[in-house]
């Protein structure tokens, strides 16, 4: 018989995070006989499959098509009537299952539910920081859907091929037709991840491409809904946007961390001013309509 609900976890050549995250399952107050876990090895090469296959986790390994696939792959892999979407560089809190599952319980949610998401350590330049409270996140890294609402919303749109605006876009088509609501005790943990720089510097033209084909198809599938999840009223707009004011909005987001750490704001000044190259160079030669 299916537990009531299966966690889903799309990974990708983060093994060390995923351990991590595994272990804070494992500290769940909710009763193993109530959920279970399913990971989606999303084409790994860190040797993601033989640690699962050696800790008995039920997974899946495949080609890399990213995450919308990946937790589209998990959802149909599994029975449980809620899905629990996290991502393997957060860590849920003891009670983000049993918050959960007390909540759809006693019918404070019918759909799907969010939670917060909380920021673990001092955000630094050069770093992964993912921080919300409160409704309003649309993160899937805190997420709980039925198995039923997730079907009839038709799952992540799978041309979303990297973790940029696939979910926007699945909260889109949700708030459409479902309800989501805001569960206060369904917590989990960022924490603040360290960047390669040299990586980070060199993938500077390839992350911007990435972002500006999401936004443009985000807006190509949401035309009238693209202002609501982003910052402008369209993917022009968006591009202008980080054209010329990139540098600025991701260098100076947390001030007092640049001055503690001076090395650290140095690396991230050069991939900030490369990325808004980037960003500029499509503007100006392929996106200005």
């Amino acid at each position: 018989m299916p537990k009531i609900l299966s966690v889903i976890i799309p990974t990708c050549n983060r093994l060390e995070n995923l351990k991590v995250l595994l272990r804070s399952l494992e500290r769940q107050r909710l009763p193993g006989e109530h959920f279970d876990i399913f990971v989606v090895d999303d084409g790994s090469t860190d040797g993601t499959a033989s640690f699962l296959a050696e800790k008995g986790v039920p997974f899946v390994s495949t080609t890399n098509g990213g995450p919308a696939r990946a937790r589209n792959l998990g959802a149909g892999k599994t029975a449980s009537p809620l899905l629990a979407f996290i991502d393997d560089d957060a860590e849920a809190d003891p009670d983000w299952l049993s918050a959960a599952e007390e909540a759809f319980r006693r019918g404070l949610f019918k759909d799907a539910a969010e939670g917060d998401v909380i920021a673990r350590g001092e955000p630094l330049p050069l770093s992964h920081c993912l921080s919300h409270t409160g409704p309003g996140g649309l993160l899937t890294c805190n997420f709980v859907v039925t198995r039923e609402c997730f079907g009839r919303c038709g799952g992540f749109d799978e041309r979303f091929r990297y973790p940029m605006n696939e979910d926007f876009e699945f909260f889109i088509r949700l708030r459409k037709q479902a309800e989501l609501v805001y569960v206060p005790g369904m917590k989990v943990y960022h924490p603040v991840r360290p960047m390669p720089f040299w990586r980070t510097f060199c993938g500077a033209v390839q992350f911007a491409r990435r972002r500006v084909s999401a936004d443009f198809l985000l807006m190509e599938i949401h035309p009238q809904e693209y202002r609501q999840v982003k910052f402008a009223r369209t993917a022009q707009g968006t591009l202008r946007r980080a054209a010329f004011r990139y540098f600025f909005s991701s260098f100076f987001a947390f001030p007092g961390s640049l001055l503690r750490h001076p090395w650290r704001a140095l690396m991230w000044a050069a991939v900030c001013a490369m990325r808004q190259k980037a960003f500029f160079y499509l503007w100006l030669t392929r996106y200005r309509g």
